[in-house]
């Protein structure tokens, strides 16, 4: 498949004019089909791979004739979001009675707030 354009926000590396593939990874159904020399508009998030896609939804067809609404709410900047968290690469191993920083680092809508909990109490700022 040919890369027409990229939405600068959160592309992964992905440029236009690049050739991707598209295909099945693990078990899962595919979510849709599409037809040959037709044009779509994906939505891939990028993987902690480097210029591995997962779709986010499924593929629109460019010549539909609801596309910029479609679009729109598929893209919707001010819609509720549920977290994402991002995972830890490594597992952390630590010395008891050792200093410990985490950095919890997610998406989502409207922006994130955290609060650590220890034993069931709240960790305060210090």
């Amino acid at each position: 498949v040919k890369v027409l354009d990229v939405w600068p926000r959160n592309s992964g590396g992905l440029e236009r004019e690049q050739l991707v593939t598209v295909g099945e990874f693990g078990s899962e159904d595919p979510c849709t089909k599409v037809k040959k020399n037709h044009k779509y508009i994906f939505f891939m998030d990028p993987t902690d791979e480097p210029l591995v896609f997962r779709a986010s939804f499924a593929p629109l067809d460019a010549s539909g004739k609801n596309l910029k609404k479609d679009v729109g709410k598929i893209l919707c900047e001010d819609c509720a979001a549920a977290p994402r968290l991002k995972p830890i690469k490594n597992p952390i191993l630590v010395d008891e009675g050792s200093k410990l920083i985490v950095k919890c680092e997610a998406t989502g809508s409207p922006v994130l707030t955290y609060t650590w909990f220890k034993d069931g109490n709240e960790l305060k700022k210090n």
